[in-house]
């Protein structure tokens, strides 16, 4: 029993002493700068994935823009914007989900001029 009682008062020095060394570490500058700097890489990171997926959606719609733009160059109806967006689609090109009717084709016209 009594050796029972050793290794717990040694047991509860140990932790103690790890409880104090973690607080001093929880309370440093050192720890506190990291913290910081851990936040703003998550917002970075954030960032940067919101600037990539409307990257790609700028590509799409500037593609979407040139086939309307060739359409109006070349006095095609706008009516035929569905398949020259198939054809693109079809030869890989990533056209988007949207902006594909012939009323959209109108306005991007009106926008361009």
């Amino acid at each position: 029993i009594e050796m029972k009682n050793d290794n717990s008062k040694i047991k509860k020095i140990k932790q103690d002493s790890l409880k104090k060394k973690m607080k001093e570490h929880f309370s440093s500058k050192t720890h506190n700068i990291d913290k910081k700097n851990l936040k703003q890489c998550e917002q970075d990171s954030i960032t940067k994935g919101t600037d990539k997926k409307n990257e790609k959606y700028l590509h799409t719609t500037c593609r979407v823009f040139n086939t309307v733009y060739s359409l109006a160059k070349s006095c095609k109806p706008f009516s035929d914007i569905k398949e020259e967006i198939e054809v693109q689609i079809k030869n890989g090109l990533d056209m988007g989900i949207g902006l594909h009717s012939r009323t959209t084709a109108v306005k991007v016209v009106d926008f361009i001029a």
